[in-house]
């Protein structure tokens, strides 16, 4: 009998360890804080769109980390806030766990906590930690610094809807200028990122496009985001006219130099690129 209690007592030692991780439900997409875990991202994400960072630091097993992941962190008025800075956070313990979520086409799996990225992002945020903090310190901790990392302010503890409202409008006063907000950032950079995999696979006339409806963005960081993109769509022009006049047929070669002047309108290699097709004429 002795030994068949203590069996069971082993057993029930044991298996809150062995339940799997609960699935929570998700926040929609776009209605979370836009999470980063790249401090050095971060940093350059910041100097471009010229706004603050916030980094927040939490636990596992943190009363207070919870209350703020949960409530002020997930506020409306916190959230549509947060589109004006590089929000990272840190927090090293997985005990949380994710959640399966279907983005796009692709199933990912989400943090519990923070409901816009997977576990190892914040897990990476925890390295920027020492750059702020040495020793013992209380969790949540949040840390509030201008666009190129200094520290403005912090708060320990969770500083709840109103106090954390005024701490990142306090933040957002210290950095001077136009500020590029979140979702136009991530705008521009889907079309950088489709640009660069339309040149990867020489489509020039997307490539240019994509590249050209970046610089139509307001914005000096968006101007020359499109003037680099389209150097490189003229580069790779050049390459393609060189093969093509390397064409010994000279029909080929009349095609190609069509096809080409036709992607790289309004680049400067157009006009050679026309030079060329009309000394075939």
């Amino acid at each position: 009998m002795k030994r068949t209690i203590l069996a069971a007592a082993l057993i029930l030692s044991v298996a809150p360890a062995a339940l799997p991780q609960q699935s929570k439900k998700l926040p929609a997409p776009g209605t979370a804080v836009e999470w980063v875990g790249d401090w050095d991202a971060a940093l350059k994400e910041a100097a471009a769109r010229n706004v603050p960072i916030v980094l927040t630091i939490h636990k596992d097993l943190c009363p207070r980390c919870k209350a703020m992941e949960e409530e002020t962190l997930r506020n409306a008025k916190v959230v549509e806030l947060s589109r004006s800075f590089v929000m990272v956070v840190a927090h090293k313990d997985t005990d949380h766990g994710s959640t399966e979520a279907l983005r796009g086409r692709e199933k990912i799996k989400l943090c519990n906590d923070y409901g816009s990225i997977p576990c190892e992002t914040h897990v990476k945020g925890w390295s920027a930690v020492g750059k702020f903090i040495n020793g013992t310190f209380g969790t949540p901790t949040t840390v509030f610094c201008d666009a190129t990392g200094k520290e403005i302010s912090r708060h320990e503890g969770d500083p709840g809807t109103a106090e954390m409202l005024k701490k990142m409008n306090e933040a957002l006063s210290k950095v001077d200028g136009e500020k590029i907000p979140q979702g136009l950032w991530s705008q521009a950079g889907q079309m950088r990122a489709d640009a660069d995999a339309a040149l990867e696979k020489d489509d020039l006339k997307k490539a240019a496009d994509l590249y050209g409806k970046i610089g139509k963005i307001k914005g000096a960081t968006f101007k020359a985001m499109s003037q680099d993109g389209l150097k490189k769509v003229d580069e790779r022009a050049a390459g393609d006219l060189k093969v093509a006049l390397e064409l010994p047929d000279p029909e080929k070669k009349k095609a190609a130099l069509k096809k080409l002047a036709d992607d790289v309108k309004g680049l400067p290699i157009a006009a050679e690129v026309k030079k060329e097709l009309d000394a075939l004429k």
